[in-house]
């Protein structure tokens, strides 16, 4: 288990396969519903809370799950004190910035969709699968690609953006 902190409240816990066997779960039956994953979560939060300072308790904790290609995982870890912003006067709920990721089978497919952004003024980054494939992620399109982009994929959390730059060859068309 490899933590990182990336930022004060923030966290990027990477488990490899060994790791989640050893806590007795896998990528594809990790679900809050299960008791065992919920356990083997819970057993996270402890080696994370004694190895750093990083507190799991008193306040909301924000977790993204997101497969990794060696079969482990990476966690990113968020409290909720940490997630807003605070000006003199009152907090201000931090809403991260969401993006767009539109999957192709083929560039081919994804082509028309860059030649409709550009019309727009949306900045894009392409990214090749491992497996085969196109991912065409936008963040924080201006509002006239929105429904454009809505129609070719679906809206994500930014943080997918991360794990794109970490995994996916970067296409230059």
């Amino acid at each position: 288990m490899e933590i990182l902190q990336i930022a004060p409240g923030r966290l990027k816990v990477t488990l490899s396969a060994q790791d989640l066997s050893e806590y007795c779960i896998d990528c594809d039956g990790l679900d809050y519903d299960s008791p065992a994953s919920r356990a083997a979560f819970e057993g996270i939060l402890a080696v994370v809370k004694a190895k750093t300072d990083f507190e799991t308790e008193g306040g909301r904790l924000y977790v993204q799950f997101y497969p990794s290609k060696d079969g482990g995982c990476e966690l990113f870890l968020i409290h909720s004190e940490q997630a807003m912003l605070y000006s003199d006067s009152a907090p201000i709920p931090y809403r991260a910035p969401e993006g767009y990721l539109c999957p192709s089978e083929h560039l081919q497919g994804v082509l028309p969709l860059m030649e409709l952004l550009k019309g727009r003024a949306c900045a894009y980054r392409l990214y090749q699968m491992p497996e085969g494939g196109y991912l065409l992620y936008c963040k924080e399109p201006p509002p006239g690609a929105v429904l454009l982009l809505e129609n070719y994929g679906k809206r994500v959390p930014s943080p997918v953006a991360l794990y794109l730059e970490e995994h996916y060859r970067d296409v230059t068309i």
